[in-house]
């Protein structure tokens, strides 16, 4: 079986999570889909599980978090380009989700805005090209120049760390690696 992620997400109301993911790009899985979840495949290794309250709450000994009072993560999810980052956080808006619940950030190499679905979940949606990233950090150079060499996936958080993860399953590059960036990366071009 290949490597994927599962991301198991309270919802407050099923059918309506189920329509806000379909509208974003995520495909229903009815096999694995009931009266209690809903299995909606953004791509071909990650899957979002959403659970009704009561039946998340029996996954885990611990009280489930309200996502629009705390924040539990953040999601991020990759696009081709600048363009696929707005359409995807207007869409989000129009289906009721909440866009740009923060300020969008706009490096030149990196673009990224966020959304909330209808439970309050937060989703960064980010674009990137790695040869536009600035030259500074000679530990970023040389780790981002082995990367491309080996054509990893590179994800920019905006926690002032870049985490670079690789493509599965290729055995040079299946470990996050994690190192802070450079603090007047976050402000962006002058």
């Amino acid at each position: 079986m290949s490597k994927m992620i599962f991301v198991n997400l309270p919802v407050k109301d099923l059918a309506a999570s189920t329509r806000f993911y379909e509208a974003i790009g995520c495909e229903k899985n009815e096999q694995f889909s009931d009266h209690r979840a809903a299995s909606m495949a953004w791509s071909d290794i990650i899957t979002f599980q959403l659970l009704t309250r009561d039946y998340f709450a029996t996954f885990t000994p611990k009280p489930v978090a309200d996502a629009q009072a705390t924040s539990e993560m953040l999601i991020c999810l990759a696009r081709d380009s600048r363009e696929e980052v707005d359409a995807l956080t207007k869409t989000a808006a129009t289906v009721g989700g909440k866009a740009d619940i923060r300020d969008p950030l706009d490096m030149g190499f990196m673009y990224n805005r966020a959304f909330e679905d209808p439970d309050g979940h937060v989703f960064e949606v980010v674009w990137m090209d790695p040869a536009g990233i600035p030259a500074g950090d000679p530990r970023l150079s040389a780790r981002l120049a082995r990367r491309r060499q080996i054509g990893c996936i590179f994800q920019f958080s905006i926690s002032r760390t870049i985490a670079v993860m690789g493509p599965w399953p290729d055995p040079n590059c299946h470990q996050a690696q994690s190192f802070a960036a450079p603090t007047e990366w976050l402000r962006g071009p002058s």
